[in-house]
């Protein structure tokens, strides 16, 4: 997967909410003039179970439950120190 942004990316809060299984292995980030960076992470395979949220038709109380417990150990690991900017279902992916 890529992600092209106009910003810096911060690879140290990637790599420190990959440990803790929240987001995909970072493969590398380039920087381009004018500030643009293009993001590479690990693609998470449908085949493997992995479906966006905004595509999710399995158990809803579950999903519930999941979403509690990530956002608790979230707020956890980033210390009140970061805010995500873009938390969309299509963002998001379960398995």
């Amino acid at each position: 997967m890529a992600k092209v942004l106009a910003t810096p990316y911060p690879v140290a809060l990637h790599e420190e909410l990959g440990m803790a299984e929240f987001t995909p292995k970072l493969l590398g980030v380039d920087t381009y003039p004018g500030g643009v960076s293009v993001v590479r992470m690990a693609y998470l395979d449908p085949a493997e179970g992995w479906v966006s949220l905004c595509t999710y038709r399995g158990d809803v109380d579950m999903l519930e439950k999941l979403a509690e417990t990530a956002m608790g150990a979230l707020h956890k690991c980033l210390d009140c120190a970061a805010v995500h900017g873009d938390l969309g279902a299509s963002n998001l992916f379960v398995r």
